[in-house]
């Protein structure tokens, strides 16, 4: 293999290596703050939700309308009483269903709940001495964003290491 070969395979494999770390850090940063996000917007819900008028009253939400969060209250025996679904009237989203482990983290600090979908879900009273109010935000349209953005770094480190390999060897031949 020649010398001008093995620099400019070089040179692309730093390349990517480097975009490669970039888009890490890219990414993580970018779920870290969108994690902190949902988690002002699950205790922000829980402060603002009017239990024993939506246990009463139940509201459906307007067609075409989506729900970012479910809600529900935590009753004393432990059951859920739905209050909300996530999602849209026509494809709703309903709480998932915790472990008493899960509860007693979720009381403490919002957690990340696997089922079929991923949950960032949280549990607080909704005012000094009121019913606890669970908080579910289906993380769907997170991790959309996150598989667009790391589509396009992936797609921008090849198009970086195609064209800085081909100007180096452009370089190595004049």
């Amino acid at each position: 293999m020649s010398l001008r070969i093995r620099v400019t395979l070089l040179t692309m494999i730093l390349i990517v290596a480097a975009a490669s770390l970039l888009g890490v850090t890219v990414i993580t940063t970018a779920q870290r703050i969108q994690i902190a996000e949902a988690d002002k917007d699950l205790y922000a819900a829980i402060a603002q939700t009017r239990v024993r008028s939506l246990a009463d009253n139940p509201r459906p939400s307007p067609p075409g309308v989506e729900i970012p969060i479910a809600l529900g209250r935590v009753n004393r025996d432990g059951t859920i009483l739905p209050l909300t679904s996530a999602g849209t009237p026509a494809n709703p989203i309903p709480l998932p269903i915790l472990t008493e482990m899960q509860r007693q983290e979720a009381r403490i600090t919002p957690i990340t709940v696997v089922t079929e979908l991923r949950y960032r879900v949280a549990i607080r009273p909704s005012r000094p001495g009121g019913a606890e109010v669970i908080a579910a935000m289906p993380l769907t349209n997170q991790d959309t964003v996150l598989r667009q953005l790391a589509g396009v770094i992936v797609i921008a480190a090849l198009g970086i290491s195609v064209i800085g390999g081909d100007r180096k060897s452009t370089r190595l031949n004049s």
